[in-house]
């Protein structure tokens, strides 16, 4: 088994972070999350919470095993919300991670 398989960075818990910008409020989430079909109902579950949000921003990254990463801008002008979020799982290295905005 290689290295990278055995030994990775995570999230031990949620976190929840606000962010106010030309009179829109951005709520973010940050979660561990093994499963694609997790991110998938975490996601139905922020819209349910927030049924104002004109959009749910995600990004998400499985097992470095698997090698599968997920994002989505959601309406929003492509390449701005859900690849940069991503980019932010990759720069910290984290896995089975998942970030909801």
């Amino acid at each position: 088994m290689s290295d990278k398989l055995a030994y990775y960075h995570t999230l031990q818990d949620r976190s929840e972070g606000l962010f106010s910008d030309k009179g829109s409020k951005f709520i973010c989430f940050a979660f561990p999350c093994v499963l694609e079909s997790e991110l998938k109902a975490e996601i139905e579950r922020y819209r349910e919470l927030h049924p104002k949000s004109r959009h749910v921003c995600h990004a998400w990254r499985s097992h470095p095993s698997v090698g599968i990463s997920r994002s989505s801008d959601d309406g929003e002008p492509s390449g701005t919300a859900g690849k940069p979020m991503l980019q932010q799982l990759e720069s910290k290295d984290l896995y089975e991670t998942a970030l909801v905005c």
